[in-house]
């Protein structure tokens, strides 16, 4: 499992779940995506929530980049 997590300091407050993935993560585009579509792969204080969600001080955002090789290996499977 490759579990991501950011911890909401009062510098970043304020700021959406997708801006926060972006810019403090570094995820791609393409990664961001793909994550949006999976169940539980982007959760705010344990939920899941949508990329337009704001986080607050004290909130932590945690990411679930486990499937993402899994479903690389898959699309090269069907080439």
């Amino acid at each position: 499992m490759r579990i991501l997590s950011l911890p909401i300091t009062p510098a970043l407050s304020g700021q959406t779940v997708r801006h926060l993935l972006r810019q403090e993560l570094g995820l791609s585009s393409s990664l961001l995506k793909s994550l949006k579509w999976r169940e539980n792969a982007i959760l705010l204080n344990g939920r899941p929530i949508t990329v337009r969600a704001v986080a607050h001080e004290g909130d932590v955002l945690t990411v679930d980049r486990s499937e993402e090789h899994t479903s690389e290996l898959q699309s090269l499977i069907r080439i």
